[in-house]
């Protein structure tokens, strides 16, 4: 029985984006190389299959596709996937229908029992793997700069060194090169008026007012005091449902093997991070060439300045219409849950 598709007539470009779509779809669903009877048994595209082989060979040609003989169908390259990809994320009617059920508020926090943050994140973690058939993951990102004290010291008159001491002890020093002598007075005015920052008293922008000459330095010490004194916590939380174990073996040995290398994974990910909150981000080219075949889909919000993500890790091929509203959707939920929770 063929699937339904549009019969109205479609111009040639509308035509070779259905055709290519709807092969990418079918190898996702078969994982062999598909031809163009396939296609036309499949899809009422409302053309022969002499046409949808020609337009198979042209978005072969445009790089859309590959072929591993010349009798085989064909297979989409990364970028017949890319734009697979995109045309689903484009989709309003499916990345925002996804309605997730199942996560619960936890009463634990309120009696002395687990975190509500962490119960949250393990909830998610369970229903990402259970409704996308591969491993959930949740995780989070917390970046803070806190140290107990500082200090500049001159060791050149272009060159300065600048100190933290951790709270746990730990001394961290970075030097920087002026782009001009400083005096011994400017020293002063400078340390003081970072220790009063510091201390979370002073006017920082009538003191640059007075002393213009100093701001770039000071500014610049600010940065390198901030980039110390940052520490990083990180926590990954990751779930594996029963129906993964029926995935293709070498697949899963990737696939446990990644989780096993948590480092390269978390790497992975805050690699992949953009600078803003997403909606959607694939790690697929940050993960090491060993792992070519797997992709990390995940979607990240932020919350009092600590960065979650929720995301699924699985072949590079997994169902993108059901895996990408998912991941879109529990991250959103999560999001509302923590909100009120913080």
């Amino acid at each position: 029985m063929k699937k339904s598709v549009k019969k109205e007539f479609m111009d040639s470009e509308t035509r070779n984006r259905q055709i290519l779509l709807s092969l990418v779809k079918e190898f996702i669903i078969h994982r062999r190389p598909m031809g163009s009877k396939h296609l036309n048994a499949q899809y009422n595209l409302g053309v022969s299959p002499a046409t949808i082989r020609n337009v198979l060979a042209a978005l072969e040609k445009e790089g859309y596709l590959s072929h591993e003989s010349y009798s085989s169908g064909r297979i989409p390259t990364a970028k017949g996937l890319q734009f697979y990809i995109d045309s689903i994320l484009t989709r309003g009617e499916i990345m925002n229908g996804a309605k997730i059920s199942g996560l619960g508020r936890c009463g634990a926090a309120k009696t002395g029992g687990e975190p509500e943050e962490r119960y949250m994140l393990e909830q998610a973690c369970r229903l990402l793997s259970a409704y996308s058939n591969w491993v959930g993951l949740t995780c989070f990102v917390d970046e803070k700069a806190d140290y107990l004290d500082f200090d500049i010291k001159m060791i050149a008159p272009d060159k300065m060194l600048i100190f933290i001491i951790c709270r746990n002890g730990e001394i961290r020093k970075t030097v920087i090169r002026l782009t001009r002598e400083l005096s011994p007075g400017s020293l002063v005015f400078i340390k003081n008026c970072l220790k009063k920052e510091k201390a979370g008293g002073g006017d920082h922008g009538r003191e640059h007012r007075l002393y213009p000459k100093n701001a770039e330095v000071i500014n610049e010490i600010r940065f390198q005091l901030e980039r110390l004194s940052k520490n990083r916590e990180t926590q990954l939380l990751t779930s594996v449902s029963p129906s993964v174990l029926k995935r293709n073996t070498r697949v899963l040995d990737g696939i446990f093997s990644l989780i096993e290398e948590k480092q390269a994974l978390l790497s992975c990910i805050e690699s992949s991070l953009p600078d803003n909150d997403s909606g959607i981000t694939f790690c697929q080219s940050h993960l090491p060439e060993n792992y070519g075949d797997l992709t990390v889909v995940i979607s990240d919000f932020n919350i009092n300045g600590k960065r979650y993500i929720c995301g699924v890790l699985g072949s590079k091929y997994m169902d993108y219409m059901r895996v990408l509203p998912l991941v879109k959707g529990t991250a959103g939920e999560i999001a509302k849950y923590l909100t009120e929770v913080f």
